[in-house]
């Protein structure tokens, strides 16, 4: 039975505070012993640093005493209140002791026959037992609290529980009761739990609690942008319904509901109002169904011409086309290796696109880059002897300071040789010198050094003629030829495309006219039934008028009041509760940048 209730308790850990993430989290673990009238005998605070970021050093904060590392072998150091671990990209467990109160603490009542009761008593007697939990708080928090208590089957019988349940498996039972201690009292989520049952000798030996914040905690994270939201709209509803009840302006403000407000203050303003229009509307039914006769006499007359104009833009188009394939003909564009074909009202755009594409501007350019620059390099290949002598005496001298100065001799290479020259340097000396420096010019990492340093010059040479003003103005005059056509193209599907739109727009407009003439047509018909329908109005509008002043009275007394106090009241509670969880959901101290959670999980020891 033990290990099944520990199951159990394990598991609603884990459901309502495991958290994975890509991050360092504090999981504080609160295990403690406690008699029934909540005195806490044994306490030991298990923390595990999940180490979500693979640090090599997590840093954390605790007052815990006797810290122990109990998962591994990662050592730590202390600063103060600091707890610094060498954690190797290893999560930690330690655990500790402190002398800190439990934030919630279980305190057990019983009574035997309605009268105060010891648990020696309900052991050694009999009759109808009420076990009631009371849980102490400690911290101005709502915790959600959950106890499970094993049963003692064979010596209880009609066993009661208010909000719980009771679990029978197997051979044995547990009674399940949960409560929402420390949440504000208006709420009226229940602060304990109590359970009944007719007993015979019965022992009841422990009860297992798990008490944490953090599913509220959640739910506040999660709800607190809606309540946001909430919290604005309620306020412009308090702002509507208070401007129709006093007959003011509603304030100015943005927002659709704020919009749906102002308007529903219209509405009611203008009751009176459309009462009245309704007999206008009916005046002018007659008018306009003489008005929509005369609209569908003119529009069938300009259907009437439709296809003429849709034949005559056809023509134009097609005028246009043969225009622009004989200018096409005559440019010569097949010498260019272009063909294009004759160019349609279907295919002119693509043709023209593909045609533009091949000359691409920025394309050939760089091409003719990539061309030139590859005759450069030719010609800079034929110095490649010369820059090669110029590298290796650079490097020679290079080389030469650092043996000079290996040697104690603070000067330049030509300093050197003048000194030489000069008989400055022993003969000895100066043959140690030139021996040291040909080994190093001999060595493979000078020569890489010089090859590298000989291709880099080649390649500044090569860049330095290709950006040269000669250069640039053979690529730009290459190109030319080129860059006109495009430019011509271009300028052909422009003037194609502004003809395309005109006969496209052409046909809109005659598919329009049709249209519209059908409409009238259509519209003739209606108007007569909106002269018999406008009579129909004005005996609605007066029924309007009635229902909404009904209406707003409901909205100006009951609705205002349930905002102003019940709903209002909901967001204060809300706001509270979420103050509370961020000021004090930690047992131990927590590093200001780690996440964190905690749970209590206490045994009550129902025996003396």
């Amino acid at each position: 039975m033990k290990r099944r209730i520990f199951t159990l308790m394990l598991a609603l850990c884990m459901a309502v505070s495991c958290t994975a993430s890509a991050e360092t989290v504090k999981h504080e673990r609160v295990f403690a012993v406690t008699d029934g009238m909540g005195t806490v005998r044994t306490l030991i605070d298990s923390v595990r640093l999940e180490n979500g970021d693979g640090l090599d050093e997590i840093i954390d904060r605790t007052m815990l005493q006797s810290v122990e590392n109990v998962g591994g072998d990662e050592a730590f150091t202390t600063e103060g209140d600091l707890l610094i671990w060498q954690a190797n990209g290893e999560s930690i467990t330690y655990q500790g002791t402190a002398d800190q109160s439990l934030h919630v603490t279980p305190v057990v009542a019983i009574t035997l026959d309605g009268e105060e009761a010891a648990l020696d008593d309900v052991r050694n007697g009999s009759g109808e037992m009420t076990l009631t939990v009371d849980y102490q708080m400690a911290a101005e928090i709502p915790y959600l609290a959950v106890s499970v208590l094993p049963l003692d089957v064979e010596h209880m019988r009609d066993v009661v529980i208010s909000n719980g349940t009771v679990v029978n498996e197997g051979a044995g039972s547990v009674a399940i009761g949960w409560a929402v201690p420390g949440a504000d009292e208006s709420l009226e989520l229940p602060s304990g739990f109590t359970l009944t049952a007719q007993v015979d000798h019965a022992d009841l030996s422990f009860m297992m609690t798990v008490a944490t914040a953090q599913p509220l905690d959640v739910l506040c994270t999660e709800a607190a942008p809606h309540i946001d939201d909430l919290r604005d709209e309620v306020a412009d509803i308090i702002d509507g319904l208070t401007a129709l009840r006093d007959g003011t302006e509603m304030a100015d403000g943005e927002g659709e509901l704020r919009e749906g407000l102002a308007a529903m203050l219209t509405l009611f303003d203008g009751a009176d109002t459309l009462d009245e229009g309704a007999e206008a509307i009916s005046n002018g039914a007659d008018n306009l169904d003489d008005g929509a006769a005369s609209l569908e006499t003119g529009l069938s007359a300009l259907a009437e011409n439709n296809e003429a104009l849709n034949q005559g833009a056809a023509q134009l188009f097609a005028a246009v086309l043969d225009t622009a394939n004989a200018q096409l003909a005559a440019a010569g564009l097949e010498a260019a290796g272009i063909t294009l074909p004759a160019l349609t009202a279907e295919n002119y755009a693509d043709a023209l696109q593909a045609a533009m594409d091949q000359i691409d501007p920025e394309t050939l350019t760089a091409m003719a880059t990539e061309a030139a620059r590859e005759q450069v390099r030719a010609e800079v290949m034929k110095q490649e002897e010369a820059v090669r002598q110029g590298v290796s005496q650079a490097v020679e001298a290079q080389v030469m300071e650092g043996v000079l100065a290996s040697a104690g001799l603070s000067m330049t290479a030509e300093d050197y040789a003048a000194a030489v020259k000069a008989g400055r340097v022993e003969e000895a000396q100066a043959k140690q010198i030139h021996a040291a420096v040909e080994q190093m010019m001999a060595s493979e990492e000078v020569k890489a050094q010089m090859e590298e340093a000989v291709a880099d010059q080649i390649d500044k040479l090569v860049e330095e003629n290709v950006a040269s003003e000669a250069v640039q103005t053979q690529i730009e005059e290459g190109v030319a030829p080129a860059k006109a056509a495009w430019e011509s193209l271009s300028g052909l599907k422009s003037q194609l495309d502004a003809v395309n739109a005109f006969v496209t727009g052409l046909g809109d407009y005659t598919n329009g006219v049709a249209q519209a003439a059908t409409g009238a047509s259509t519209l003739h018909e209606g108007t007569s039934q909106l002269s018999s329908g406008a009579a129909q109005l004005k005996k609605g509008t007066g029924a309007l008028k009635e229902g909404l002043e009904k209406l707003k009275s409901t909205l100006t007394g009951d609705v205002l009041d349930l905002m102003t106090d019940d709903v209002q009241k909901a967001i204060e509670i809300f706001d509270s509760t979420a103050d509370q969880l961020d000021n004090g959901m930690n047992f131990d101290l927590v590093a200001e940048s780690m996440a964190h959670d905690l749970v209590f999980i206490i045994r009550t020891d129902l025996k003396n």
